[in-house]
């Protein structure tokens, strides 16, 4: 879930999918977009909560100034156990992750102004490609257990447990048109009352297909404009 000092009004309290983007230095070396995956999940889960970089948004065009964003903290100290139980839950989302398709995600300025009247940006699409991972029970309960005693598990935005009956109860919805995704999540598992969602307005998302294998079978097929 983006926090709320998040640069994007819009996007503040809206849950957003653990990964990152195809852009700036570290991302050069990136074969394919689950390589990215891989990636941005090692760098992103930690109990180190420093203060946030707004480079790769800057680096995105979405960004025209300022340089950080606090990211909310416990303070609680990890333990080496700690720390050994986030580097397997690590491990199993990135080698047991399967594909679950790739959209193509458009916001519109309007939607952006209806957050911020002071909005300057323009509307912008995304590539955006996404995985599963399927935890086991025990897994879980392990998850869980550091959820809530450390709060926070993510050094970029606020990691939740939820559901979606938590997820209609509350009326939260996306950051980035994750929430579109998310709802085609559930309802490939049957969950036909992901339809009451809350979809925010002005924004579309569309279906394209699996992941391709490399970004360059991507900038044959797109016109990508921002990528390392």
């Amino acid at each position: 879930m983006k926090d709320d000092g998040h640069p994007i009004k819009l996007y503040r309290r809206g849950l957003c999918c653990i990964g990152g983007n195809w852009i700036g230095e570290q991302a050069k070396n990136d074969l394919n977009p689950l390589a990215t995956y891989k990636r941005e999940v090692g760098e992103e889960l930690s109990f180190g909560k420093t203060t946030a970089s707004t480079l790769e948004l800057r680096l995105l065009g979405l960004q025209p100034e300022g340089n950080f964003y606090s990211v909310p903290t416990t303070g609680v100290v990890p333990s080496t156990d700690d720390e050994s139980a986030l580097m397997e839950i690590k491990n199993i989302l990135t080698s047991r992750c399967a594909p679950f398709g790739t959209w193509i995600n458009f916001i519109t300025k309007r939607a952006l102004d209806a957050a911020d009247q002071k909005n300057t940006r323009e509307g912008f699409s995304t590539l955006s490609c996404y995985w599963t991972t399927a935890l086991k029970e025990d897994e879980w309960k392990t998850l869980v257990g550091l959820q809530k005693k450390f709060g926070n598990l993510s050094n970029e935005s606020i990691t939740v447990v939820t559901s979606l009956d938590e997820i209609l109860e509350s009326g939260v919805s996306g950051a980035f048109v994750h929430e579109q995704v998310l709802q085609q999540f559930f309802l490939s598992f049957g969950f036909k009352e992901a339809m009451k969602m809350r979809i925010i307005p002005h924004q579309t998302s569309t279906y394209a297909g699996t992941a391709l294998a490399s970004y360059d079978e991507y900038l044959e097929r797109f016109e990508v404009v921002k990528h390392p």
